[in-house]
């Protein structure tokens, strides 16, 4: 019986599979495009009947997507142990759900799958869909367009809103954050966390592709300026904090960063003096204390509930806006707003779900996505451990300071965590590595 070959080196038989060809590294690669179609469209999630789609398609993509990916065959990219931790999580939140009076309601769901079940199935999918290294350049070169794209939307929500397509984005009565760069997630955190994530794929394509270095460092450098423009102090320490990772991690790396971080800051500074609007609005960001006020009340209104409900939390998605009990005026600050959603992943995660719920986030994120620090690997597979770690430090030190509510930051550093991950059981590339790659390696 013939057979083919999956990353974990193990035969699968022909006749076992229900759909053959549709993930496989020599057949039609419709799962990757799919994924990166998904992806693309997701940058409009709940916003997409803002531009005429009466349906956002990014959840019938990737949904599309990963049922081939399934129907392809039993695939173990990541360890039985990281999957079983996943799936502990996902039966959790769901039991959460369950409990509640409106088990279903959309808040609820939507939160489950943006924020958990998306997630980890492209983790714990990301090795397999992207097994070689002509589909990882290709991840690498959809994103760095999108980084394209969100970068010179964030320059002209500032220099020349009359230019910003589509034009929801500059709309002042909608969103959050009018005036800094907010993009098509109408949220300046997110549209940062975007903006970083994308910045160190291109940094990525130019080690991979030396022939796209020019295009994709002046996209680097285009999302560095954009992070800034976004005015979101959370997202200015995470990219600083990956920039620094990056550092550590990629000694060959060094001079590109220290120029793309060198240039970032004059184009940055240069900008703010020739828009004096912008200024005055990086000057009254800096100086407003009203959003720290926000976070210390209701992380403090979040531990007030782990002192109360330890085990089992106020429920999945019920802190906002069912926490108002747990508010209390402090005497060092002033309450600005009585519920809004906790500003820190972890805290939300046990306020919601309870304290062993938490734990069994953490293990999910220390022997998951961060295990890829103890990996070694050779050709491209050492730039994406770099990326991954990268993306990691941005998702996790901006999930430090707020909720990561925008879906696409987190499917982004959870896909390419994966595809550090996972690839790495592929033992074949298909070229020959670039020099830049042996020096990361």
């Amino acid at each position: 019986m013939s057979t083919v070959l999956r990353p974990d080196a193990r035969p699968v038989p022909r006749g076992r599979r229900l759909v053959p060809g549709l993930a496989t590294a020599r057949g039609v690669a419709l799962v990757p495009l799919l994924v990166l179609a998904g992806l693309a469209s997701n940058l409009f999630s709940g916003n997409a009947w803002r531009i005429g789609l009466p349906l956002g398609p990014d959840r019938l993509l990737l949904g599309a997507a990963i049922l081939m990916a399934l129907l392809e065959g039993r695939r173990r990219a990541v360890p039985a142990r990281v999957e079983w931790l996943m799936l502990a999580f996902s039966a959790w939140v769901l039991l959460s759900m369950l409990t509640h009076p409106e088990p279903f309601d959309s808040v609820a769901v939507y939160g489950f799958v943006d924020r958990v079940a998306m997630p980890f199935v492209l983790f714990a999918l990301g090795g397999v869909v992207f097994s070689t290294p002509e589909r990882r350049d290709l991840l690498l070169a959809v994103l760095t367009a999108i980084g394209l794209w969100l970068g010179l939307t964030a320059l002209l929500e500032i220099a020349e809103p009359g230019l910003v397509l589509p034009r929801y984005v500059v709309d002042p009565d909608i969103g959050l954050g009018f005036g800094r760069a907010r993009g098509p997630f109408l949220s300046p955190e997110g549209m940062g966390a975007a903006l970083a994530l994308c910045g160190a794929a291109a940094v990525a394509l130019a080690v991979r592709r030396p022939r796209w270095r020019t295009l994709a460092g002046a996209v680097a450098l285009l999302d560095l300026v954009g992070v800034g423009l976004a005015l979101t102090r959370a997202m200015w320490i995470a990219a600083a904090l990956a920039l620094v990772v990056a550092f550590v991690l990629a000694p060959a790396l060094r001079r590109v960063i220290t120029s793309v971080v060198v240039a970032g800051g004059v184009g940055l500074f240069s900008l703010l003096a020739a828009v004096p609007a912008a200024s005055t609005v990086l000057t009254e960001r800096g100086s407003d204390a009203r959003p720290v006020y926000d976070r210390l009340g209701s992380n403090e209104a979040a531990g007030r509930i782990l002192a109360d409900l330890p085990w089992t939390g106020i429920g999945w998605r019920r802190f906002f806006p069912e926490a108002a009990e747990w508010v209390r005026q402090a005497d060092t600050y002033p309450i600005n707003n009585v519920v809004i959603e906790v500003h820190n992943v972890l805290l939300s995660r046990a306020a919601e779900l309870g304290i062993p719920a938490a734990v069994c986030f953490v293990a999910v994120l220390v022997l998951g996505p961060f295990a890829v620090l103890g990996q070694r690997p050779q050709g491209d597979l050492a730039v994406w451990r770099v990326l991954s770690v990268a993306c990691l430090t941005v998702w996790v030190v901006g999930g430090f300071f707020g909720p990561m509510a925008t879906p696409f930051p987190t499917f982004v550093a959870w896909l390419v965590a994966g595809v550090a991950l996972g690839s790495a059981a592929v033992p074949v590339t298909s070229r020959r590595t670039t020099p830049s790659e042996e020096a990361l390696a």
